[in-house]
């Protein structure tokens, strides 16, 4: 079973800032990473870069507001 080596946290933030999640989780076989946001699947898109364990919105808006899972 993965273990989660890091989580994500609660965060508020200003629009127009750079968000930066990272989640890590180890084991065997190696653990794959999806994201989501309120509940349905997030996907790369224009202001949105997701990397394996690593969300970045680079100018967060009050459209992006939700609750994110990892």
């Amino acid at each position: 079973l993965p273990q989660w080596v890091r989580m994500i946290n609660d965060t508020q933030m200003d629009s127009g800032e750079k968000l930066r999640w990272e989640c890590k989780a180890m084991g065997r076989p190696r653990p794959t990473y999806r994201w989501l946001r309120n509940g349905l699947p997030l996907m790369s898109q224009s202001g949105i870069e997701i990397l394996n364990g690593e969300l970045t919105i680079h100018k967060v808006q009050q459209t992006d507001s939700g609750m994110y899972q990892c």
